[in-house]
């Protein structure tokens, strides 16, 4: 059942003194089953309309669906990493949709051209801290908790574990190399608007 409740401080000391194990019903409720909707969704227009197919967004869905499921199956797991796996650096999503819409509908760029320049800024912007800065620190105290729990024969399912740090690897490496294309779109806009200037 749906709880309406907020993320407590009782909620992240539980996760915090369990990064790996500790169950925390409001990742459950407001972030794994909502992203399990979106990616649902997501992967049937991928599929289904041509200009958003891309591979590499497909293979980002279903390993984070996969990962999804296995946070709560067979037990639950990474809820307090999820927070900002798949919570926080969603942030950077929120222009970006934007700047999506425009790709499909040409006219909305066309009538919103500053809002649309703004928006890949921002997202950007956002990338870079959330994805690129942060991700791979939090990935690092991920594996170091991971390599903590097997030394210690806390693994409560050894298959689970070991596929998260596989997609822990492939999603940072992942966000990198989308780091590496957006910074490259980001400088050709700053010497657009230089040569503007």
């Amino acid at each position: 059942p749906w709880r309406r409740r907020s993320l407590s401080f009782g909620d992240l000391a539980a996760a915090e003194a369990d990064r790996l194990y500790a169950h925390v019903p409001y990742v459950v409720d407001h972030i794994l089953y909502p992203l399990a909707g979106h990616l649902i969704v997501d992967l049937a227009l991928y599929l289904l309309i041509a200009e958003l197919r891309n591979p590499m967004l497909i293979l980002h869905h279903v390993i984070t669906g996969l990962q999804a499921y296995m946070a709560l199956h067979p037990s639950a797991y990474c809820h307090f990493y999820i927070i900002y796996f798949a919570g926080v650096s969603e942030l950077s999503n929120l222009p970006l949709a934007f700047v999506e819409l425009c790709q499909l509908m040409p006219k909305l760029r066309k009538s919103w051209p500053l809002t649309h320049d703004r928006a890949r800024a921002v997202f950007g912007l956002l990338f870079v801290p959330l994805r690129l800065v942060y991700w791979p620190i939090l990935m690092l105290q991920f594996f170091r908790d991971s390599a903590g729990a097997m030394r210690e024969g806390r693994v409560t399912s050894l298959r689970v574990l070991l596929f998260y740090l596989a997609a822990g690897g492939v999603m940072t490496l992942m966000q990198l190399g989308w780091g590496v294309k957006i910074t490259g779109i980001l400088q050709k806009q700053l010497q657009r608007h230089q040569q503007a200037a």
